[in-house]
């Protein structure tokens, strides 16, 4: 219990006399372990003295931190005091200018009423002598003067001590004193104080001058002194401004720079002392902060503090590497944990970015041919080697930095608050988060152009990641910023300090920026972190072109593969392909989705027009590829090797609809991209709207020098911080109004018609879906008109129209004569067709989307009209018009013979009460519609190529003919039988007479139906061999 007691006295302690006591080995004799260890005297002191430093070493650390903790504690409550001082102050300087405005007040309104008794008593002034008045004079005017000087004061001296003889001489010596005489004491009195406050300050400056100055260099010999010397300095400054009117200001001046510039000198190994230990102490660095708060240097303490916090950040940063790595700890020293290589040289800048590309990763297995496996694999380095990919692991590794960095915001939030309180610690934060940045930017950049350049055209393989990796990079530094902008706004409630009283060497550092100009820079600070991101931003189109032009040869390659092309067709073929091209064809919208989603992240609505342009390429290319598949896939349905279409199957046309089903799908999605596209543009018009109205209304509040909080919002979204960082990339910085971008913007996500029609976002894709939905009709319609159409091809060239006479003489002897085979095909096709439908139809789902794509199918069934009308001359054949309304037989009806099976007045009445509520039945009476018109076309225009036919021909066709219209009238559909059927049946029936005289009634009806059925009729009679003149 000795060296404590020594340790605790008050009196008589010294160094020596405690290394005496310490070390004498009377006091303490050696111990049984160090009488074994035989150790001689001077072993044993040496022992000694090393464990008296370890103690003294514990306990002085013991001493300071218990200092700092109550140096804490006495922080925390001093600014309180200090407010509390503050308001006293406040107090007391309100009580002395309102006792000053009432004394004043009093004065001159006891001196006006003087002065009207005075003139109401004598008012000739009569009694008054001149000396009187001259008297009487004087002393208003030194009453005037001391009321001035005890408002005002004198600026020297010289001029106190002239104004204070002259209140002396003024001052009444009667005992009596009226009113004013008391006022006119008191006011002299006052002004007597004032005057002597000055000149004690002034004197007492003057006489602490040189003691304070001799002072100086005793206080700057020791770095425990500083802040001795820090007040001596504040004092000295006070001193200076008391004595600005005496002589000598210049050298004070310079004397005090002299002595500013020794203090900061000596104050930087301090405060770099200071931020080293602040981890376990923030005592010594509040006092740096004091002082430098005092010296009015705090920007450059702000800046040394700043560029220490971050090294651990920046450290982890530079620690990472992707690639190829070891397990057991490749080329790093894992056992001490340095950032060292195996040849022991410390990894530089340039060298901290390492990405394995896959050609290193094949040169390091060319290097390395050892003993392999079956499979290729050095046994040796097969549990070694870990192959990962670069991208995927910065995108993985880059939010686990983001949240260091966030930890240690979070931390500096702490610190800042203690250290330089709640007016300083947003922008020292927003310093700090901008210091843990501005050494890696350039790393960052080399790292996301490894990842995928921004410049399209270099893209190489060693890129192993893509725009996706990009973006989701971007994502996860939007949301850092979010978070991060968290920590910097500022503190409710701590935000405001203590006003400093008069002569107080406790310094409490002010802010050195508004918060308007803080949530300035944190927002210029948030543009340089995402700056690296900024030429993936400006050159997006070029950029998802080349990412949807890679997943577009991809598809390709499935959707060439899903038709095989070139090999023979079956039934189990057919389905195969066409399920494959059902998987396929909705393939790119997705896509087309994430491409959007990328647009709106990376660009926020600017330059739209070339992104849309973009999507709207790569859409229509895919749908074009679909298009082309079933092109591909007719052409090997129905080539001439390909037997399956010359019987007919069920299977056949279900997977046909299946075809036209995809036509749906590819419609119906790009219908609801397009509106989901256009709602989004909405929500971008919106927020670019307002990003440039808060800009705008940002930028007049710093030229006006606004200190209004309100416009500092108090967090920031990642959807904020985005359309930031996309306005100062894409937008025009130099057009203070709402820039075209807006307008552009509006222009294509309106909803209201634009001149009868929206602007198509997807025009090249909706032309291309418009193309595709026909050749799917087309694909349809080819598969169920294949067994007719071939059953009718043949007709021409049967015997039976050339044999001899007649079998009957009337018309119903014709009743007796049977169909032909061909035309019993037909019919018995067209029958079955009904049934090959309605699986198809009675499913609701297939058939909305199918429903979609059925307009205009019309076209499907005029090609044999067509033929019929170039082999006829009964209209043009190259006018689709006259050729549409041929095929529907609405103008001829009143020029053909023959009463009409079907009543076209009606027919849209009739289509709507029998359908309107089976949509089913309208889907296969739409398909039935074409076909007939495909079947009564292709057998008109066989009939027209017949060059010459018998009276028994007449009998079969005829025949023919009736079993075809019954047929047609059995399945009901509208508008079948065709006009021209029933027509051609009474042609051939009527004798060689009738005819050639309805022929002859006909020549001068000139409109375009009459001279159809009259070209008709010549036909029918040149192939009856009847002349015609």
């Amino acid at each position: 219990d000795l060296l404590p007691s020594l340790l605790e006295s008050n009196e008589g302690f010294s160094v020596a006399t405690y290394l005496n006591a310490a070390l004498d080995l009377n006091d303490f004799p050696p111990s049984l372990e160090e009488d074994a260890a035989e150790e001689d005297d001077d072993e044993r002191l040496q022992r000694r003295m090393a464990e008296l430093a370890l103690q003294l070493q514990v306990q002085t650390q013991n001493c300071h931190d218990e200092i700092g903790r109550i140096g804490a504690e006495l922080r925390a409550v001093l600014p309180r005091c200090a407010a509390d001082l503050g308001r006293l102050g406040l107090g007391i300087d309100g009580m002395k200018e309102d006792a000053s405005s009432l004394l004043g007040s009093h004065l001159r309104s006891s001196l006006a009423n003087t002065t009207a008794s005075a003139n109401a008593t004598n008012p000739a002034g009569d009694h008054k002598s001149s000396d009187g008045e001259e008297s009487n004079n004087d002393e208003n005017a030194d009453i005037n003067s001391n009321i001035r000087n005890s408002t005002v004061g004198g600026d020297d001296l010289a001029a106190t001590k002239t104004t204070t003889e002259a209140s002396i001489t003024a001052t009444p010596t009667t005992p009596n004193m009226s009113p004013l005489e008391t006022l006119e004491t008191l006011s002299t009195l006052h002004a007597l104080r004032t005057n002597m406050t000055l000149t004690k300050s002034i004197l007492t400056a003057a006489a602490s001058w040189d003691t304070t100055m001799t002072s100086i260099p005793s206080l700057l010999t020791s770095t425990n002194t500083l802040t001795d010397a820090v007040s001596a300095l504040t004092t000295l400054e006070a001193g200076e401004k008391a004595l600005r009117g005496m002589p000598g200001r210049s050298e004070r001046t310079e004397a005090i720079a002299s002595i500013r510039n020794q203090i900061q000198i000596l104050l930087k190994p301090q405060l770099l002392h200071a931020l080293q230990k602040m981890e376990t102490r923030l005592g010594p660095l509040q006092s740096c902060v004091r002082m430098y708060a005092a010296l009015g240097k705090m920007e450059s303490l702000m800046e040394e503090y700043v560029k220490s916090r971050p090294a651990s950040i920046h450290r982890l940063w530079f620690e990472f590497k992707s690639g190829l790595k070891s397990i057991h700890g490749g080329g790093k020293n894992v056992a001490d944990g340095s950032d060292r290589d195996t040849d022991g040289t410390r990894k530089t800048a340039a060298d901290e970015l390492e990405f394995y590309t896959p050609g290193d990763q094949n040169n390091v297995s060319k290097d390395n041919q050892f003993d392999r496996s079956e499979d290729g694999v050095d046994s040796r380095f097969e549990e070694d080697l870990v192959m990962t990919d670069p991208a995927k692991e910065f995108v993985e590794w880059l939010p686990t930095w983001y949240e260091a960095v966030l930890l240690l915001l979070s931390e500096e939030r702490r610190k800042a608050l203690v250290v330089f309180g709640g007016e300083l610690a947003p922008e020292i934060i927003a310093k700090v988060l901008n210091e843990c940045f501005r050494p890696i930017m350039p790393s960052f950049r080399t790292r996301l152009t490894a990842i995928y350049p921004s410049d399209a055209d270099e893209r190489t393989l060693s890129s192993s990641g893509s725009i996706e990796s990009i973006c989701a990079t971007y994502e996860a530094t939007l949301q850092f910023l979010s978070v991060a902008y968290e920590q910097m706004v500022e503190y409710a409630g701590v935000s405001g300090t203590s006003k400093r009283t008069e002569g107080s060497v406790d310094h409490e550092p002010t802010r050195t920026k508004t918060p308007v100009q803080v949530y300035v820079m944190v927002r210029s600070i948030c543009v340089a972190i995402g700056s690296p991101f900024g030429p993936y931003q400006a050159n997006f189109a070029q950029l998802e072109k080349k990412h949807s032009e890679l997943a577009g040869r991809m598809v390709s390659r499935d959707i060439q593969d899903a038709v095989m092309s070139g090999r023979a067709m079956s039934l189990a073929s057919l389905q195969d392909s066409v399920e494959r091209l059902t998987g396929l064809a909705p393939f790119m919208f997705p896509l087309a989705q994430a491409a959007i989603s990328r647009f709106e992240s990376l660009c926020s609505g600017y330059w739209a027009p070339n992104a849309l342009s973009t999507i709207d390429s790569f859409l229509s290319q895919h749908v074009g590829e679909i298009s082309i598949a079933v092109d591909t896939l007719s052409a090997t349905l129905f080539s001439s090797q390909n037997d399956l279409t010359k019987t007919f199957d069920e299977q056949q046309v279900l997977c046909a609809l299946e075809v036209l089903k995809i036509a749906g799908v590819i419609r119906r999605d790009l219908g609801s991209f397009q509106g989901k596209t256009r709602d989004r543009l909405r929500v971008l018009t919106r927020r670019m709207s307002a990003t440039i109205d808060q800009e705008v209304t940002l930028m007049d509040a710093i030229m006006k020098g606004s200190r209004c909080t309100s416009l500092v919002p108090d967090s920031l979204s990642a959807v904020e911080i985005e359309a930031l960082l996309a306005k100062v990339v894409c937008g025009d910085t130099d057009d203070v109004t709402k820039p075209s971008e807006v307008s552009k913007l509006q222009s294509l996500a309106s909803t209201d018609p634009t001149n009868g029609d929206m602007i198509p976002l997807f025009p090249n894709s909706i032309d291309t879906t418009a193309r595709f939905v026909r050749i799917c009709q087309s694909f349809v319609f080819d598969v169920c008109s294949a067994v007719p159409l071939k059953h009718l091809n043949s007709m021409t060239a049967l015997p039976i129209w050339r044999e001899g006479h007649s079998m009957f003489t009337t018309t119903s002897d014709s009743y007796g004569t049977l169909p032909q085979p061909y035309i019993t095909q037909v019919g018995e096709h067209m029958l079955a067709l009904v049934q090959a439908l309605e699986p198809f139809a009675s499913n609701e789902d297939a058939l909305q989307l199918t429903n979609g794509v059925m307009d205009k199918i019309e076209h499907v069934s005029l090609q044999p009209w067509k033929e019929f009308a170039n082999i006829s001359n009964c209209v043009n054949s190259s006018d689709s018009e006259a050729i549409s309304l041929l095929a529907s037989g609405r103008d001829i009806r009143e020029h053909v013979l023959g009463k009409p099976l079907q009543i076209f007045e009606d027919e849209e009445d009739d289509c709507e009460n029998d359908d309107s509520n089976n949509v089913s039945a309208a889907f296969c009476n739409h398909w039935l519609d074409a076909i007939c018109s495909a079947v009564t076309g292709r057998l008109l225009e066989r009939t027209m190529q017949i060059q010459h036919i018998s009276r028994k021909g007449c009998e079969h066709l005829t025949a023919d003919y009736d079993y075809l219209i019954n047929v047609f009238s059995a399945l009901g559909v509208s508008g079948h039988p065709h006009p021209f059927l029933n027509h051609v049946v009474e042609l051939v029936k009527m004798d060689d007479e009738h005819l050639q005289a309805r022929i002859m009634a006909s020549e001068g009806i000139h409109s375009s139906a009459a001279t159809a059925v009259h070209n008709v009729d010549i036909r029918v009679a040149l192939m009856r061999g009847i002349k015609i003149s």
